[in-house]
């Protein structure tokens, strides 16, 4: 759209107007997009971007923080609605004053993601082929994705002569200083999509045990290739993981809970997990992507005839300049 996302916008709406906008992407494209639908008095959604005011903190500029809060609060209440992930985001929102916040969610290809994709073979190049693994599907290796947490409880069921082994997928910043400091795992690099899906059929668990990444696709791809989850139990690990159903989940914060966890989990037999994997395909397969698009149309609707989503509250809408 070039520098001038709001004057292309308009004039392509105004050849052929939109009944909504769905606004999904922040900055200055974002924020085009808005004045062009309020310039052409066009409903519009957005989906809600977690944390702008705390990114925008950490970025160093810490005093405007709390200003940027206050715009992005602003912004959503000028909207039909706001979209988010989860249940938990909807009351953290509405709390904070949002309103019109309605939850769609990911969806999963559950015909790609599928238990089917296991290939021994690979897992014959992995050196694991009669232990347990450990999958780490995050799409990212950071530091914020507490990898470390998994890797030492690895090892240290490997001292007391547990078979299991930890594959991390994916490639990041903190990828190089894994891979010297834990360089018996396996680490697959970047991958396309045909492979991470194979290398997820692999596994036997997925472990997530970041408190500050929110996995949501993680969960859904790994569940649905018949992967149960251990994770903390917490943002959308809380939409999806149920103990003992489809997968495992330990208090928020209790590093030390959540190594004894997987502990417990690695040292199942077959038997006791098998029901826990089905779980996990079951409830991918509830959130198939024709699931959640029918979902998210019909949110769609409800905007374009200025109806508020059942049972959302109004929002209270601040000056962005108020103190």
């Amino acid at each position: 759209m070039g520098m001038n996302p709001w004057g292309r916008l308009v004039g392509a709406w105004r050849e052929e107007r939109p009944e909504v906008v769905y606004v999904a992407m922040g900055g200055w494209r974002g924020m085009g997009a808005v004045a062009a639908a309020r310039c052409l008095r066009i409903p519009f959604g957005m989906e809600y971007r977690e944390g702008f005011g705390e990114r925008v903190a950490r970025g160093g500029l810490g005093w405007l923080g709390r200003p940027a809060g206050r715009v992005q609060h602003w912004v959503h209440g000028l909207g039909a609605f706001s979209v988010v992930a989860s249940r938990g985001e909807v009351e953290t929102l509405e709390k904070g004053g949002y309103g019109r916040v309605v939850r769609v969610g990911s969806g999963v290809d559950c015909d790609w993601f599928h238990p089917d994709h296991r290939d021994e073979a690979m897992r014959r190049t992995w050196g694991v082929s009669p232990w347990l693994t450990v999958g780490l599907m995050g799409g990212g290796v950071v530091r914020e994705g507490n990898v470390p947490l998994v890797l030492e409880a690895v090892k240290g069921l490997q001292s007391r002569g547990v078979r299991v082994q930890a594959v991390v997928a994916g490639e990041g910043p903190f990828l190089e200083e894994c891979r010297e400091r834990w360089p018996w795992a396996v680490y697959t690099g970047r991958m396309d999509r045909r492979r991470l899906a194979v290398t997820a059929a692999s596994c036997d668990l997925l472990a997530l045990p970041s408190m500050t990444e929110t996995g949501g696709r993680e969960i859904l791809e790994g569940m649905a290739s018949g992967l149960p989850v251990v994770a903390f139990d917490s943002g959308v690990v809380r939409e999806h993981v149920v103990h003992g159903v489809n997968g495992w989940v330990e208090t928020p914060g209790s590093d030390a809970g959540y190594a004894r966890l997987l502990g417990r989990v690695v040292q199942m037999s077959e038997e006791q997990r098998l029901p826990v994997c089905r779980g996990a395909r079951r409830t991918a397969l509830g959130l198939t992507w024709e699931v959640v698009v029918g979902r998210f149309e019909a949110v769609l609707r409800r905007g374009a005839a200025g109806e508020w989503p059942e049972g959302a509250i109004p929002p209270t809408v601040p000056s962005p300049s108020a103190t």
